[in-house]
Order: structure tokens, then sequence, then C-alpha cells
């Protein structure tokens, strides 16, 4: 009876070795970081350029223009030197948002798993963001909805933020497509009106482990 036991022991202990199962390794998960953490030398590209703003379009509402007043044309005196004619109205042309190259955000930041030097990268910002026309703002974008610089018909753009600026991140832009948002001049000496739209949603663009910006909400991760 003993030496049964001893040989059942033996056989449980092989048969134990034979259908081990192995443990699996974790699979490492992708973690993001802020871009004033990770990143310097963060700037939107083409870079703002107000002297080369699209046509102001036609609104109504609080932000219609005012007409200048009109003069009568004194038809006796057509040919005097104080004759006045009313030259016709033109209407802007409508802005082509879809021209010129695309709008994008550049920076170089530290990877997390290998800190040996920075990387390069950027993205489209389209591809980040989407325009909420009942409140007349950026928001980050998601798998379903992006576009957001050619929806709101934004132009000029600008970025705050990265290493050593002590600023918070943030994308500012000049947007048309408004109705009730106040317009502000755009350029010192410029007639051109557009609203000053601020993105600082810092959770929407970061830095991934390998030092490349990425939108993981547009993607439908989780940060």
């Amino acid at each position: 009876m003993h030496r049964f036991l001893i040989i059942l022991t033996l056989c449980l202990s092989l048969i134990g070795k034979t259908f081990a199962i192995e443990p699996v390794s974790p699979t490492p998960t992708t973690s993001y970081r802020y871009i004033n953490e990770a990143c310097r030398r963060v700037s939107v590209i083409p870079t703002q350029d107000v002297s080369n703003a699209p046509p102001e379009p036609s609104r109504t509402g609080p932000n219609a223009r005012e007409d200048p007043p009109r003069r009568e044309i004194n038809r006796r005196d057509l040919h005097s030197n104080s004759s006045k004619i009313i030259a016709p109205r033109l209407q802007p042309p409508t802005q082509n948002t879809a021209a010129g190259p695309p709008v994008q955000l550049q920076a170089r930041c530290l990877p997390a798993r290998d800190p040996r030097g920075y990387v390069r990268s950027s993205i489209p910002l389209n591809d980040c963001l989407a325009w909420d026309a009942a409140n007349e703002r950026l928001i980050p974008a998601t798998p379903s909805r992006r576009n957001g610089l050619v929806d709101g018909r934004c132009w000029g753009c600008r970025s705050n933020g990265g290493q050593g600026t002590g600023l918070e991140f943030a994308i500012i832009c000049f947007c048309d497509n408004v109705q009730n948002t106040p317009l502000v001049q755009v350029g010192p000496y410029a007639q051109r009106r557009a609203a000053r739209i601020t993105f600082n949603d810092r959770d929407t663009i970061m830095a991934d482990d390998n030092g490349r910006i990425v939108c993981p909400r547009a993607e439908g991760r989780n940060t």
C-alpha cells in the first residue's frame, strides 16, 4: 500500500509538470503625458499670418458690419469735380477653408521608455478638434466627429505651452463661423474681424510613450 501511494504521487507530479500553464506576460499599455511636461518647441504650422487673412464673411445679428452712409448723386452736376457716384457694394467671396496646406501641431517630445533624446513629430489639428456650432467653440474630436477647423472656418492658429514656457498648453485660432461670439480686430491695423477661439483641454492632444504627438480621444482611447 505504501509503495502504491509513492507511485501515485510520482505520477501526479509528472502529470502536473506536463500540463502546467505558463503565466501570460501582461501586454504593456500606452500611457500619455501632457504637452507641457513632455514636449518643447511646440508650434502650429503654417505660422499665423494675419496679413494673408481670408475675406471676412457677411454676418447677421450682433456681429453684422454697419454699412457706411450712402451719398446722394447730384445728377445735375455729374461732370463737376464735386460729383460723387455710388459704387455698388461688393460682397466678400466665401472663404475656401480647404485651400492651403493642412494646419498641424508640431513639437519635440521626450520618449518615456527610452528618454535618450527628443523625437520630432506632428499631427493635423483637424484630426484632433471638432466644432460645436451651438456654442461656437472648438471641442475634442471623437472617432465620428472631427474637422473642427474646417467646420468652424478657423485660420491663423497658434499655440501656447511646452517645456520651460510657464504657460498652459492651448490652441488659439481666429474663427469665422460665429454669429453671437464677440469679434476682435485681427492685427493692429487691419479692418478684418474674427472671433478669437481658445482651446485648452490638455487631455485632447498629448505625447505617447514613444514621444509622438497623438490625440487619444479622437481614436476612442482613454487617457
